[in-house]
C-alpha cells in the first residue's frame, strides 16, 4: 500500500497540462489509464472557439441532471478520456475553428492500471482479519482516487505450509480448512484478479487471525448483548 501511495503523490504533482491559451486538467492524476474512463476538464483561456484532435485516446461524455428540493437544476456534462490502442502516449491538440491554427498541444503518458489491494472481508492487507469472513475483494485503498472494478478469478490460501485453493471471491469452501487453525497465526492469500482493462493481475495479502472457535465465541457474545 505504501508503494501505491507514493505513486499517487507523484502523479498528483503533475496533474495540470498547460499550453499558451489552452489547458487540460486531470483532477485525480496525470497518467491516463487503459480500460478506464479518466475524468478530465479542458478549455481555452481567451474564449476562442475550438475543436480538439485526439491521438491515442477518445473523448467520452456523461450527462447528468442535478436539481434542488424545488426541482430547479441544470444538466452537468462530465468528460472522460479513454485510451485506445497500445501506444504509451496520448496527444490532444486544440485547433482554432476559424482559421485552423493550432492553439496548444498536450501530451499525456498512458499506462496500465496499478495493482489493487486485497481485502479479506472488511480487512485490508497486512491487518487483522476475522477468520470467519467469507469474501475477498480487490479495490484501491481510500487514498488512491481511482474507482475501478476488479473481480476475483481464483485464490490460494496458505496456513503454516498447508494450502487450499478456490475460484471466485467466495471463501466458503475453505471453512473446514480454516476450522483447523487452533492458535493465533498469519494467513497468506494469493489471488488472480481481472481488471476493467482486461488484464489479470496476481496480488497477495497476509492477515493475522484468531482461531475459528475464538471468533465464534466473540460473535455469540455479541449476539447475546444485542438481544
Amino acid at each position: 500500500m505504501k508503494g501505491t501511495l507514493i505513486l499517487f503523490l507523484i502523479l498528483c504533482s503533475q496533474a495540470l497540462s498547460q499550453n499558451t491559451g489552452t489547458f487540460i486538467y486531470v483532477p485525480d492524476y496525470s497518467i491516463l489509464y487503459r480500460g478506464y474512463n479518466n475524468r478530465v476538464e479542458f478549455g481555452v483561456t481567451d474564449g476562442s472557439k475550438y475543436r480538439i484532435a485526439l491521438d491515442g485516446v477518445e473523448l467520452k461524455t456523461d450527462t447528468s441532471f442535478y436539481s434542488n428540493q424545488l426541482g430547479q437544476g441544470a444538466e452537468v456534462i462530465k468528460y472522460y478520456l479513454l485510451p485506445i490502442g497500445t501506444g504509451r502516449q496520448a496527444v490532444i491538440t486544440f485547433i482554432d475553428t476559424l482559421n485552423n491554427d493550432t492553439l496548444g498541444v498536450h501530451h499525456f503518458n498512458i499506462a496500465n492500471l496499478p495493482k489493487p489491494t486485497l481485502y479479506w472481508g472488511k480487512s485490508i492487507n497486512s491487518n487483522k482479519a476475522n477468520i470467519r469472513s467469507k469474501r475477498l475483494f480487490a479495490n484501491y485503498p481510500p487514498e488512491v482516487p481511482i474507482t475501478a472494478s476488479f473481480s476475483i478469478e481464483n485464490w490460494k490460501m496458505i496456513v503454516n505450509g498447508d494450502s487450499i485453493s478456490g475460484k471466485g471471491s467466495n471463501l466458503s469452501s475453505a471453512e473446514n480448512f480454516l476450522k483447523k487453525v487452533s492458535e493465533k497465526t498469519t494467513i497468506i492469500i494469493k489471488a488472480n484478479v481481472l481488471g476493467p482493462d482486461g488484464i489479470t493481475r496476481e496480488i497477495k495479502g497476509l492477515w493475522e487471525v484468531k482461531p475459528w472457535k475464538d471468533e465464534e465465541v466473540i460473535e455469540n457474545k455479541m449476539i447475546k448483548c444485542s438481544g
